[in-house]
């Protein structure tokens, strides 16, 4: 059976494994990374936690994860600045690339960016606002291999 789509999670600093601690956990929740390809939601609230199936929250299996590089417990030797745009060409490079890569082969493709408002997701499609060509997102990148392809 051919596999329709593909599910990657984006998950903001602070949130991975690394960092989350019990007292982390406020009472809207959060998302603990288990692994590379596992996530869970936690909630401290006992009527969202009754709803998830128990106190442990809820598990999901995804095609990835993309966790903030480097972790947030570790110090980086390198500028912030050349972090971000590496961290925005490995989203492009896992999650993205097949989808535009399966377009110019003649399939369709859709991208799609999906989460709470002020999750990230302009942040990941397009990039900072006013420097797109510094660190560009998903959009940027796959409209420039289209068009390389192209010529």
């Amino acid at each position: 059976m051919r596999k329709v789509a593909t599910v990657f999670v984006r998950v903001r600093g602070g949130l991975t494994e690394h960092s989350l601690r019990d007292d982390d956990i406020s009472e809207e929740g959060c998302l603990e990374v288990l692994d590379e390809r596992t996530i869970r939601c936690v909630t401290a609230h006992a009527g969202v936690a009754a709803s998830m199936g128990g106190g442990n929250g809820v598990q999901y299996r995804v095609d990835g994860i993309i966790a903030p590089h480097p972790p947030p417990n570790e110090q980086s030797n390198s500028d912030s600045s050349a972090d971000f745009s590496r961290e925005q060409e490995f989203v492009y490079e896992k999650a993205a690339r097949r989808a535009v890569t399966s377009f110019l082969s003649g399939s369709s493709s859709m991208v799609l960016a999906y989460g709470q408002t002020g999750s990230g997701k302009t942040f990941t499609m397009t990039g900072p606002p006013n420097r797109c060509a510094q660190h560009p997102g998903v959009i940027p990148r796959a409209l420039e291999e289209v068009f390389s392809t192209a010529d």
